[in-house]
C-alpha cells in the first residue's frame, strides 16, 4: 500500500475506480467511503450492508471520488487526493535529466543516454541548481552557509539533490507553470 501511495500521491486525482480483488480490499474501499457500481440502475451506491465475499465473486466496480475522500481527512485514502504542487517546478528538459540522473552515471554518460551535448547537460544542471538554491538552499548544502553553496563541488550538490528527489518523487511529476506561479507569488491586494 505504501508503494501505491508513493506512486500516485501528488497527482491531481479526481476519482479512484477499482476492482476489489479481495473482501479485505473491498472492506477498505467501503470503510473509506467508496461506492459500488449498480449496473441495473446505472449509478453508484453505498454498500454497507452487502456481503463482501459475494461482491468479490462477481464482476464489480468500486469508486471513490475526491470529495468523498477529502471529507474523511484522517483516512489514508484521503491523503491520496491531497495535491501538493512541486516546489521547484522543473521543466521537461530538467525533469528528463533528473530522471536519467536518478539511475546514476556521469555527465558524459547522461549526455550519451539523452543524446544531447555535454554543454547542454552542464547548462541544465546550472539551471536546476539555481532553481533549487532559490527555493530551498538546504537541499544542496550541508549546513546553512550561503557562501558554501558557491564553493560546493558539483558532484556533491548532485548527490544531495538526487537523494532529496528519491525521497520526494513528487518534484519530478508534471506541473502547470501557472499553478506554480500562483502558489509561489505573493497575493495581490
Amino acid at each position: 500500500m505504501a508503494a501505491f501511495l508513493e506512486y500516485h500521491c501528488s497527482y491531481r486525482l479526481k476519482e479512484l475506480v477499482a476492482h476489489g480483488g479481495s473482501a479485505e480490499h473491498l472492506f477498505g474501499m467501503r470503510r473509506t467511503g467508496g461506492w459500488l457500481w449498480n449496473g441495473r440502475t446505472g449509478r453508484y451506491r453505498l454498500f454497507w450492508e452487502d456481503d463482501l465475499n459475494e461482491i468479490v465473486s462477481k464482476p464489480h466496480i468500486a469508486d471513490l471520488t475526491r470529495e468523498i475522500a477529502l471529507a474523511d481527512p484522517g483516512s489514508w485514502i484521503g491523503s491520496l487526493f491531497v495535491y501538493q504542487p512541486p516546489r521547484f517546478s522543473f521543466n521537461r528538459s530538467e525533469q528528463r535529466l533528473l530522471l536519467a540522473a536518478l539511475n546514476g552515471g556521469t555527465d558524459q554518460e547522461l549526455c550519451e543516454d539523452l543524446e544531447i551535448s555535454l554543454d547542454t547537460i552542464k547548462k541544465t544542471w546550472r539551471r536546476i541548481y539555481g532553481r533549487v538554491a532559490a527555493c530551498s538552499p538546504e537541499v544542496l548544502v550541508h549546513g546553512s552557509a550561503e557562501d558554501r553553496l558557491r564553493t560546493e563541488r558539483g558532484k556533491e550538490k548532485k548527490q544531495r539533490l538526487i537523494l532529496y528527489l528519491r525521497d520526494h518523487p513528487e518534484e519530478l511529476r508534471p506541473a502547470s507553470r501557472r499553478l506554480f506561479q500562483k502558489t509561489t507569488s505573493p497575493a495581490r491586494e
